[in-house]
């Protein structure tokens, strides 16, 4: 976890405050686990069907593009 594990907490209390900070920190933790899970498969199917490793990365970009996005629109809900 290294710096991820201590410096977690206070920024994600910062970005959503202390009021959903449980809420927030276990949604947190169930996504990792689900994508920890699913994107090995994910891979696999992919390259199965003859895709690139090349495309296979750029679509986990694309998810990570997408988290973001995400994670800003929901700052503004929570504020």
């Amino acid at each position: 976890m290294g710096i991820a594990g201590t410096l977690g907490g206070p920024i994600v209390a910062k970005l959503f405050g202390t009021k959903y900070l449980g809420s927030v920190k276990s949604m947190l933790s169930a996504v990792m686990v689900l994508g920890t899970a699913a994107s090995p498969l994910y891979a696999g199917v992919l390259m199965d069907h003859g895709y690139s490793m090349d495309f296979v990365l750029m679509t986990f970009l694309g998810y990570t593009v997408a988290a973001w996005l995400l994670l800003i629109a929901s700052l503004k809900m929570f504020r």
